[in-house]
């Protein structure tokens, strides 16, 4: 079975969806690890990193993680909100990074 959603197209969805549950005029969104390196196999997870000026409430992050499950994909998500994070894992975690872009409209 093939994915409805790869590449750019998945990432544009998921840009949608975060814009739904976050400001974007205030956060930033990655996608990060294997999906930005190329190295991605069929089954493997997509990291999303966010980042905005406080951290994200942990019932905001379980719905936009609900709402991200309902896409069209086989793949599961795992997100991560930078000001959770340390430094050095956020330096690394943006090393190979793929900015998203948030529209307002959602």
């Amino acid at each position: 079975m093939r994915d409805a959603l790869q590449g750019p197209a998945l990432h544009r969805a998921i840009a949608r969806v975060v814009a739904r549950h976050l400001d974007p005029r205030a956060h930033r969104v990655w996608i990060v690890g294997s999906e930005a390196a190329g190295t991605a196999l069929p089954g493997s997870d997509v990291d999303v990193a966010l980042e905005g000026p406080t951290p994200v409430d942990l019932e905001r992050l379980a719905r936009l993680r609900s709402d991200l499950d309902m896409l069209p994909t086989l793949r599961s998500f795992d997100l991560v909100d930078l000001r959770r994070t340390s430094e050095g894992f956020r330096r690394e975690a943006l090393r190979v990074a793929i900015p998203l872009e948030l529209s307002a409209s959602g």
